[in-house]
């Protein structure tokens, strides 16, 4: 008996940290401050992500010139035309290509909420139609992937590709689809879901603002490009 002592005060003492973490998380995620909703576009018959702009072109351009030159704003943007374009039409002024790029965002750590800076690659389709001295740009059809890792075994696993779906604009609606999904994973119970929700939704809603900022860099490059005269070409 005397010896069960020592393993007693062990577990009592493994108790007290575990709850003094354990508060000291529900305290600390009262303070994580969720950033705003970014501005996502959502189709209103796809109910999916999408990004469009038209943009006028400066003098006298046919649909072959505009939908060319859109050709080599795809090759600079995407290095290799070749192996992103999917269709391309001169003659209707079509062309949709097949992108992709990588995303650098800001992920709070439940544990320690810390922040780190994490990748995530987004599959994209582009499609590019163009018209007398205007053209139109589409992106849509957005899918995620993370990075690949290596399991227990040493073997590496692939990373499933996603749609993308930005977060609620409403922080009472977000923080509620947050805590519905991490209440859904294993072993997770309705309370700690309920606490991490805003660490979960800091890191979606910074996924959310890179990947706005980044797709609209894009459009805003293209409508550049595509604004020069035929002379600083």
């Amino acid at each position: 008996m005397i010896k069960s002592r020592p393993m007693k005060h062990i577990y009592l003492l493994f108790a007290l940290a575990a709850l003094l973490l354990s508060t000291t998380l529900t305290q600390a995620q009262k303070y994580v401050n969720v950033p705003p909703a970014s501005p996502i576009p959502i189709d209103s018959t796809t109910g999916m992500v999408q990004f469009r702009r038209i943009i006028q072109i400066p003098g006298d351009s046919s649909v072959s010139s505009t939908i060319s030159r859109a050709r080599n704003w795809v090759t600079k943007t995407y290095r290799s035309a070749n192996d992103v374009v999917q269709q391309y039409d001169p003659s209707n002024g079509i062309m949709v290509v097949q992108g992709l790029f990588v995303l650098e965002y800001a992920e709070m750590q439940y544990m320690l909420l810390n922040k780190i800076t994490k990748t995530l690659q987004v599959f994209h389709t582009v499609t590019i139609e163009a018209k007398s001295n205007r053209v139109r740009i589409t992106i849509d059809g957005l899918q995620t992937k993370k990075p690949d890792y290596a399991g227990t075994s040493g073997r590496i696993i692939q990373s499933e590709r996603i749609s993308y779906v930005p977060t609620p604009p409403s922080n009472e609606i977000a923080l509620q689809v947050e805590e519905k999904k991490l209440d859904e994973m294993p072993m997770v119970g309705k309370g700690w879901a309920r606490r991490n929700a805003p660490v979960y939704l800091y890191t979606d809603r910074n996924i959310d603002a890179a990947l706005y900022k980044r797709v609209s860099d894009l459009l805003s490059d293209f409508e550049s490009s595509m604004s020069k005269k035929e002379k600083d070409w």
